[in-house]
């Protein structure tokens, strides 16, 4: 047998240049756990109280702006009910960092009793995106809603005056009022433009209880011109019978 000398050896195959990895883009992510929620008091019905809510960047880079919410769910046998009852941002939180942001919550009154639980949530409002939104929520606790002790009498009607709208240069503070038998939530306000102006409607979302016999403020911003104010009944919650709507709305000539 003829031995083979390492001169004639065959020639090895050329070897596949590896692809190279993909290197993920540095990116925030934002995390919230349970017991990163410190209550300043026990949840319980018509109680208002403070949430601070510690909030982790696990990410690359800072968050540069974000947005808290509180919410209360009630699981019905008509599906869940999500409502916003507190809202804060604040920001940045830098990599690997924690900020604590406090969310004043506006007190809770029954709409149907039962079982209400508090849920928190934090998203990215300026800034690069969250790469992982798996972890932005946690819940909070949960209460139980007796059957209110009392009732307001009369029918449905939102009702907003022209005293009740403010001007502050750029800025509009906004009074509405609940004289209906129900307490709601999520009641709309809808700001538009009587000048020839191009003019998109802006909707600015009251995120507290508007309880029966009482108010709720919140800040607009202010374009320029004669505008309506308007609030929008069908967007309560639960849905109120309106049956006044010439209350509804007052128009601003624009002039402090």
């Amino acid at each position: 047998m003829v031995g083979i000398v390492p001169d004639e050896l065959p020639a090895l195959l050329p070897q596949p240049t590896p692809l190279p990895t993909a290197t993920p883009l540095p990116a925030p992510d934002l995390n919230i756990r349970e017991q990163d929620v410190v209550l300043s008091q026990p949840l319980a019905e018509g109680v208002p109280f403070t949430a601070t809510v510690m909030v982790r960047n696990l990410g690359d880079v800072a968050a540069e702006r974000v947005q808290v919410l509180l919410s209360v769910v009630r699981t019905a046998t008509t599906g869940e009910q999500n409502i916003v009852v507190g809202s804060a941002t604040s920001g940045p939180i830098t990599a690997r960092a924690l900020l604590p942001v406090a969310v004043v919550i506006a007190p809770v009154v029954a709409l149907v009793p039962g079982e209400y639980h508090y849920h928190a949530s934090v998203s990215i409002i300026h800034g690069p995106a969250d790469r992982n939104l798996r972890n932005n929520a946690a819940p909070v606790g949960m209460f139980a809603l007796a059957p209110p002790l009392h009732h307001c009498s009369g029918t449905a009607d939102l009702a907003l005056g022209q005293k009740d709208v403010l001007l502050h240069g750029q800025v509009m503070d906004i009074t509405i009022h609940n004289n209906g038998p129900e307490t709601l939530y999520n009641v709309q306000l809808i700001v538009h433009s009587l000048d020839d102006i191009p003019y998109a409607d802006h909707a600015y979302h009251v995120a507290r209880v508007l309880p029966c016999g009482g108010i709720a403020s919140l800040a607009a911003f202010r374009p320029s011109g004669k505008l309506v104010v308007e609030v929008n009944p069908v967007s309560s919650v639960p849905v109120t019978s309106e049956a006044n709507h010439s209350n509804n709305q007052v128009i601003v000539d624009g002039v402090d």
